[in-house]
């Protein structure tokens, strides 16, 4: 994954927060549909056609693990290219970020280390252990 996508996932992950809503979400495919829109209603509706090329044309073999089936379901054309573009761009941008915050570590994709490395799912296990306690 080159530096460019790497910082970019980083800057959408912590402005955003992306890193608790993927504890929240626990569905890869939701998560995945949840910051694609989110990036389409804010931050790619603002970039113009060369800054989405450019982001295109940054992503390397292996940073965006998804079929072409899950790529052209997740976009809709409906003859305006600029469009379809900002949408690909989305869905292309919320697979990397998926990949960056899963527990698996997949070759070539570099881990979210986030603000404080692992709070967010230590935080998690705290308050599923205290759920636990509640029931018995």
């Amino acid at each position: 994954m080159k530096q460019y996508i790497v910082n970019l996932t980083n800057h959408l992950i912590g402005t955003h927060r992306f890193d608790e809503t993927f504890y929240r979400i626990e569905d890869p495919a939701e998560f995945v549909n949840y910051v694609k829109n989110n990036l389409d209603a804010c931050d790619i509706d603002t970039m113009s056609p060369a800054k989405l090329g450019e982001i295109m044309c940054s992503f390397e073999i292996g940073d965006v693990l998804a079929g072409q089936k899950d790529l052209f379901n997740g976009v809709h054309f409906s003859g305006d290219c600029d469009e379809l573009l900002r949408e690909l761009v989305s869905l292309c941008l919320a697979y990397a970020i998926r990949d960056r915050l899963s527990k698996e570590r997949l070759p070539g994709i570099p881990k979210w280390e986030g603000r404080v490395p692992g709070f967010q799912a230590g935080f998690r296990n705290v308050i599923d252990d205290l759920a636990a306690r509640r029931r018995r």
